[in-house]
């Protein structure tokens, strides 16, 4: 027998994605007009939501090329996910304009986690966020979805190690524990084993974790390697954007600011409230 409150957690939990999943699909709806299409492996909500929009399933519960022609399961990965079909090479070759994990940045899907074995998803798809309050609507968190913002092109080959994705998974989970120290070197294993170009959220990650341990020399040094090898990466431009804010450094700060209103214009009242809040300390 299952106890009840497993039953209470499980229920609250279910409700809990199905919310974000609506407020996602909302946010896509109102932030772009265009007929984008999506891959996500929690398509529930967004079926409804974003019908008439080209929804692929990572996971192949309602794409029956993905349940009948798997790709075969990569050596090596564990997951905890009861659906084992994926296919990431015909996902990219579709080349969704979005692709939405299920746990916002962390791969935990097979579907998810295959995704960032192609150069293909590693240099071609992006972060967008919005800022989510949740059911209690007691604080906020930045979501959101990779976005394509470069073309897609074969040859589709993984040519990214698993061990890198499993590191930067188990470092985003040493964040979330607020083992630092351990989740960088998490990080920095991550990328001892992968290939150049990087994903930048491992270093991105990085660079928050150095900055919740205050060493802020060190997380902006990394956050502008992050910006010389993609300037399209919005967490880094964000972060130096209020380092240089909280430093009284205008003309960086207008810089990212730029660079925020280009790639996702929806986010400058999110600072413009981190702004009003510095001001009103300074007071």
């Amino acid at each position: 027998r299952i106890p009840f409150h497993y039953v209470d957690v499980y229920y609250d939990a279910g409700l809990g994605l199905n919310w974000k999943m609506d407020f996602l699909a909302d946010s896509l709806k109102k932030t772009d007009s265009s007929d984008f299409s999506i891959a996500a492996s929690t398509i529930g909500v967004l079926g409804y939501e974003l019908m008439g929009h080209d929804l692929i399933d990572l996971v192949g519960l309602t794409d029956t090329m993905i349940s009948r022609h798997p790709q075969e399961p990569i050596p090596g990965m564990t997951t905890g996910w009861r659906e084992p079909h994926y296919n990431a090479e015909y996902v990219l070759k579709r080349a969704p304009t979005y692709i939405l994990f299920s746990t916002g940045a962390k791969p935990t899907a097979p579907g998810e986690k295959a995704l960032l074995l192609y150069p293909q998803f590693v240099n071609s798809y992006r972060i967008v966020s919005w800022e989510y309050y949740g059911a209690d609507s007691s604080s906020s968190v930045m979501t959101g979805a990779f976005k394509r913002l470069r073309p897609v092109t074969g040859p589709f080959q993984p040519t990214y190690p698993l061990a890198y994705v499993d590191d930067y998974v188990n470092g985003i989970n040493y964040i979330f524990a607020n083992q630092l120290d351990r989740a960088i070197k998490s990080f920095q294993a991550a990328l001892r084993v992968s290939p150049r170009p990087y994903f930048p959220y491992v270093i991105q990650r990085c660079a928050l974790a150095y900055g919740m341990k205050q060493d802020y020399v060190t997380a902006q040094r990394l956050l502008h390697a992050i910006l010389v090898q993609d300037s399209f990466v919005i967490e880094a431009h964000g972060d130096l954007y209020k380092y240089a804010v909280l430093s009284g450094d205008s003309a960086e700060a207008a810089l990212h600011r730029r660079w925020i209103q280009r790639l996702a214009p929806w986010q400058i009242e999110t600072f413009n409230k981190f702004d009003s809040a510095v001001a009103a300390q300074r007071q």
